[in-house]
């Protein structure tokens, strides 16, 4: 469940020795940044989104990594998924990514999404498809990682297959629509 202060929440975890980077955490992005992203990719980021990334702006935590809206690398890789209105906030690390679809909300916010590099494209190959639905939004998204990461050596890593332990951590996964649940990612509910 989503804290009453999910800022600092998010900024006690990302101070946490064994997630965060080498250089830190920076700075979170200011509303110039973010109006300047907006203008530059043509996209509008909805008010949650904004409140996240001044927050967190990019950062390494662990084995996955925030991304920042400034971070020129990873946007012109990420054109594709711009090109969709599809927002990368995260990675993890392999080529695969966490993703909001910024066409509209659904239930009432913006779910995260992942997208597998192997297999999330078209029959042909060439289009990008949805994997599946992690987080009823970023704050959710962003704190269930972090935890996640602090856990790596527990018999913990069911984050987000255990249907139960993700419906109690996050409730209003239930109800996204615009992507498959993790456990019904292939249609079918995993074991």
């Amino acid at each position: 469940m989503l804290s009453s202060n999910p800022g600092q929440e998010l900024l006690d975890l990302l101070s946490h020795p064994s997630i965060v980077g080498p250089d830190g955490v920076p700075p979170g992005a200011s509303e110039l940044e973010i109006q300047t992203f907006e203008r530059l990719h043509g996209l509008r980021l909805p008010p949650t989104v904004c409140d996240w990334f001044s927050v967190v702006n990019g950062a390494l935590c662990g084995t996955q990594w925030f991304v920042g809206l400034d971070y020129r690398p990873a946007v012109d890789h990420y054109h594709e998924f711009l090109a969709k209105s599809w927002l990368p906030v995260a990675e993890d690390g392999c080529g695969d990514c966490y993703l909001i679809d910024l066409t509209g909300p659904d239930q009432g916010d913006y779910p995260v999404f992942f997208w597998d590099h192997e297999r999330d494209r078209d029959a042909e190959g060439r289009g990008l498809i949805k994997g599946y639905a992690v987080a009823s939004n970023v704050w959710i998204f962003s704190l269930l990682l972090l935890k996640h990461e602090l856990e790596r050596d527990e018999a913990h890593l069911s984050w987000p297959f255990d249907r139960d332990r993700a419906l109690q951590d996050d409730p209003n996964l239930a109800g996204v629509r615009s992507a498959p649940l993790p456990w019904k990612a292939d249609g079918t509910p995993l074991d």
